[in-house]
């Protein structure tokens, strides 16, 4: 019997043994099914830190300037404005000119002598002109012009909406990706607890209830998370889409926007006025009216003046010429016409009242809009405080359930379920942030403010306004990677290209004891500094650092002057306010700049840009600064005091510089040209120096005229050619291949380019002022050139342009370029003479490199090379003694 007993114990020992390893090892194999995913997760999204991150202006200005639509609107606009010339030309006279000559051979019967043989030949010129249609012209071109202005505001309707596409992307790309930040996390924290759960089963110390309950929760929060990173990537791909290819490796990161808005009766009442759709109801009511006086010229007569000249030369019986001279008025009228004046007016009413109509009910739904927007942000706006809160009241409690259960006095449900409060609540915070920004803008949208938000002005000679976005900075240049590639081909360090380019100018300063007041474009010696390296008391900022730096100044300094900013002052020197910066993490916001005080050089920072005086003061208080003090001011003030310290600063220290200038000859012709006449307008730049290459590079130079534009003179517009045709100025663009894929120039009346120049030019100087005045500037610049090269450290940089085996190639080769470059020339060798032909003083071999770039294309292709320019101060003295009088060409 007790056998019996013993061997039945057995069996169920083996029974249980086999029913609890089932579900460990299921266990371990969903635990590792769960890893899987998330790691798989984890590498299917994006690194953010390799991408180059964007503020919203940038992502609408660049999806604006490469959208089609926008550029079809145009087109439309364009269209548009010739209807109304071409009605305008109704008010002057046709002339029209015929010329007549024919044969007659008559034969009337069988009689050969009533046959006749004789020609037809005259010339006829005709003049006629309209007197009088019952106001038909004139309601015509007023109806036109409304239309004009209809198709204007479409235009500003295509731009809102490309806006608001750009938006959406911009945003549902950051959201997204925060909800998969927090959705992760929480997989993660899940992941952690079920193998805490797996051990305390294993152990014996919790049921399977406790295993099966966490396994659920796990498997839950894997499908949550797949299903928001298929959001996020579907995002992404919309994102690419609407802002085009120069993005594809950018990233949105700006989500703090001032969404205050005024009360709904203001705002209702502000839709009404500027909303553009309810406008366009009103301007093509105000065109059917037109269209109505169109309609009832009909019932009026019209009278017609008509002269003519006809000059008979040869006709039957002719003895001589004939002159016949004509002039008729003609008085025309309508009596019936089966009712079809009528039925038209009858219809343009019938519109009339249609537009009345949908315009009542746009601004119904206006209003609905407009009060679901308000109610939206405002309410919004109040529970995403109560939500922080709530987030942080959660994080807190979550943080206590995890520490209860590590000791095993916590409840699982009880974790749990704080976890689940803690990820919707962080996910209902981001939504709620996104819906406030997005409602936003599409109340800005409603108002009609939008465009203005982004100061996008159609009518301004600049209406997408670059120099307010920091995305040039985006583009690495192949220059960079050019050297990047040299660099790594000679085996040469990123520390051997620091020592080259900045150690001996530290040095220098250092040994002489030079105060070292180094602003932050002096920082900027080389792209290729990747590491912090400090030389004497000079600390060289990572690049990367630097470029965030220079970017922030960039949009500092163009941004609004009515916003405000956190003064940080002062320090003693310029690295000090590097390291304050980066010690509290405000390096990517900050703008430092110079200050005369007590005629000492102080630096400071403007930290951020801020819409409201209350939100900088709000920052102030997150930031605890106590080492320095720190002020609330206008932007405007710190660009005064940093314009004031410039002015000094250059008063101290004239630096020439070279000025491109357009074809003086051709600017003349063009200036000078009949207004009818046609010109091709290529594109408009940011800067003169791109303006310089597109002309050098495509050969345009002598038919191209190059000026600048804008309030502040910031674009370039190039122009090409003077044509008296339509065309001819067609013909000769079909020949600029690569400027019309690369560049899409149209071709317009020079008159209004002309007026586009007079706006922001007085007359210039006359030419025979000008040119004793240059060339006396170049031969001081040459003098002052050369010095500068012979008395350079001998670790800087030149150009080494040309070597000349003649002296008269050598003065052609100063007659050409001499008033482009830096141009030195001298002789060397030996038993022959040459000329050796240098351009230039550089810091380091990269922005030798860059200034090659931008040599004039003949030079380029003669293969200019970069040298170390003691070389060729070496070569100088060798063939040259410093006794001697300098001999340069």
């Amino acid at each position: 019997m007790n056998k019996i007993l013993f061997l039945l114990t057995i069996i169920i020992c083996i029974v249980s043994g086999n029913n609890i390893e089932t579900p460990l090892s299921n266990l371990s194999e969903t635990k590792s099914t769960i890893k899987s995913t998330v790691t798989n997760l984890n590498t299917r999204i994006i690194d953010t830190d390799e991408y180059i991150k964007v503020s919203l202006i940038d992502v609408v200005l660049e999806t604006v300037a490469q959208s089609n639509n926008a550029k079809a609107a145009r087109e439309k606009v364009r269209q548009a404005k010739i209807k109304i010339d071409n009605a305008k030309a109704e008010y002057l006279p046709s002339l029209n000119g015929t010329y007549k000559i024919s044969r007659t051979d008559s034969r009337p019967g069988d009689n050969d002598e009533e046959k006749k043989f004789y020609n037809d030949e005259s010339y006829k010129l005709t003049l006629s002109q309209n007197l009088y249609e019952g106001g038909e012209t004139s309601a015509n071109i007023k109806n036109l012009e409304k239309k004009y202005e209809v198709e204007k505001n479409n235009y500003r309707l295509t731009i809102a909406k490309e806006i608001q596409n750009a938006i959406k992307a911009y945003f549902d790309v950051l959201f997204n990706f925060q909800s998969f930040n927090v959705n992760l996390q929480n997989m993660e924290s899940l992941n952690e607890i079920l193998e805490i759960v797996n051990i305390k089963y294993e152990s014996g110390a919790t049921s399977i209830g406790n295993l099966s309950n966490i396994k659920a929760n796990v498997s839950n929060a894997e499908s949550k998370l797949i299903r928001v990173q298929s959001k996020f990537n579907e995002s992404l791909e919309y994102y690419e889409y609407v802002v085009g290819d120069k993005f594809t490796q950018t990233f949105p990161f700006e989500e703090s926007f001032d969404t205050t808005v005024d009360d709904f009766e203001e705002i209702v009442e502000k839709a009404i006025q500027n909303n553009i759709t309810i406008k366009n109801y009103d301007l093509n009511i105000a065109a059917e009216k037109m269209n109505l006086l169109k309609a009832t010229a009909s019932f009026k007569p019209q009278i017609d003046l008509e002269l003519s000249a006809e000059d008979i030369v040869d006709q039957e019986d002719y003895e001589t010429d004939e002159e016949n001279y004509k002039a008729q008025m003609i008085f025309s009228y309508n009596f019936y016409n089966k009712g079809k004046d009528k039925n038209q007016i009858l219809l343009i009413n019938s519109k009339i009242r249609e537009l009345r109509f949908r315009k009542k009910e746009e601004i119904r739904k206006l209003k609905w809009s407009l009060s679901k927007l308000h109610r939206s942000i405002i309410s919004i706006t109040n529970a995403i405080e109560s939500k922080k809160e709530e987030v942080a009241a959660s994080e807190d409690m979550v943080e206590a359930y995890w520490d209860g259960f590590k000791l095993g006095e916590q409840d699982l449900q009880e974790l749990l379920q704080g976890q689940r409060q803690l990820n919707s609540a962080q996910t209902e915070l981001i939504n709620n942030k996104k819906s406030t920004i997005t409602d936003y803008f599409k109340l800005l949208d409603s108002t009609a403010t939008l465009l203005s938000f982004f100061r996008l002005d159609i009518d301004a000679d600049n209406y997408i306004d670059f120099t307010r976005s920091d995305y040039k900075n985006l583009l690495k240049s192949e220059l960079k990677q050019r050297t990047k590639k040299k660099n790594e081909d000679n085996n040469i360090t990123l520390n051997d290209i620091v020592e080259d380019d900045t150690t001996s100018v530290m040095e220098h300063n250092v040994s002489t004891g030079t105060d070292l007041n180094v602003s932050l474009s002096d920082l900027n010696t080389s792209d290729n500094i990747e590491n912090n390296v400090t030389i004497g008391q000079i600390k060289i900022v990572k690049k990367d650092k630097l470029d965030e730096l220079l970017a922030f100044e960039n949009k500092f300094l163009t941004i609004d002057e009515n916003k405000w900013t956190i003064w940080i002052y002062y320090f003693d020197k310029v690295y000090q306010a590097l390291d304050f910066a980066k010690e509290n993490n405000i390096s990517t916001n900050s703008f430092i700049f110079d200050t005369l005080i007590n005629n000492t050089v102080k630096s400071n920072i403007a930290y951020n840009i801020f819409d409201t005086e209350e939100l900088a003061y709000q920052s102030v208080e997150d930031l605890n600064i106590t080492k320095v003090d720190t002020k609330v001011l206008p932007i405007k003030d710190i660009k005064t005091e940093h314009n004031n310290f410039m002015k000094k600063k250059l008063q101290k220290k004239v630096k020439k510089k070279k000025v491109f200038s357009t074809n003086s000859v051709f600017k003349r012709s063009f200036l000078n040209a009949p207004q009818e006449y046609y010109t091709i307008n290529i594109t408009s730049l940011s800067s003169m120096n791109e303006a310089e290459k597109l002309v050098t590079n495509e050969k345009i130079y002598e038919n191209s005229f190059i000026f600048s534009y804008g309030e502040e003179k910031e674009w370039v517009k190039v122009l090409y050619g003077v044509f008296k045709t339509y065309e001819e100025a067609n013909e000769s663009l079909m020949q600029l291949e690569s400027i019309k894929n690369r560049y899409e120039p149209i071709i317009e009346i020079i008159e209004s380019k002309q007026n586009l120049y007079k706006k922001y030019h007085n007359d210039d100087i006359p030419s025979n002022i000008i040119e004793p005045f240059i060339e006396e500037t170049q031969v001081k610049d040459k003098a002052s050139f050369k010095e500068k090269f012979l008395s350079a450290s001998k670790e800087y940089y030149t150009i080494n342009l040309a070597t000349l085996f003649y002296e008269q190639d050598a003065n052609k080769f100063e007659n050409k370029y001499a008033s482009k470059l830096d141009l030195f020339l001298f002789k060397f060798g030996k038993e022959k003479t040459y000329f050796k032909a240098v351009s230039g003083v550089f810091l380091s071999e990269e922005e030798a490199l860059n200034a090659i770039e931008n040599l004039p294309y003949e030079l380029k292709r003669n293969k200019p090379r970069v040298e170390k320019i003691s070389n060729k101060q070496n070569l100088y003295w060798k063939y040259n003694t410093k006794s001697s009088k300098l001999e340069v060409k």
